[in-house]
C-alpha cells in the first residue's frame, strides 16, 4: 500500500540586498511577513491539511529560527553556498 504525504518546504532569509529586512520588519498589525507566512503554515499543519512543514534557513538568521520554533515548525539548516 502506498502512503502519500504532503509536505511543504518553505524558506526565507533575513538579509536582502534589494530590500533589507523585508521578511522581518513589521508589516501588518505589528506582525512581519515571516510571522504571517509561518502562522498560515502552522495552521495548515494543525488542521492536518499537510503532514509536515519544513522551513529552510541559514543558522545566522536567528530571528527566523526563533520564529519557526515559536510556531512549532521543523527547521532545516541551509548551506552557506545557497542563496
Amino acid at each position: 500500500m502506498k502512503i502519500n504525504k504532503l509536505i511543504i518546504l518553505g524558506h526565507a532569509r533575513e538579509n536582502s540586498t534589494r530590500c533589507p529586512n523585508k521578511m522581518v520588519r513589521p508589516f501588518y498589525n505589528d506582525l512581519s511577513l515571516l510571522d504571517l507566512y509561518l502562522q498560515k503554515l502552522s495552521q495548515l499543519k494543525a488542521e492536518n491539511i499537510v503532514d509536515d512543514v519544513i522551513f529552510s534557513a541559514h543558522k545566522k538568521d536567528t530571528y527566523i529560527w526563533q520564529r519557526c520554533q515559536k510556531y512549532g515548525l521543523t527547521i532545516l539548516e541551509r548551506d552557506d553556498r545557497s542563496v
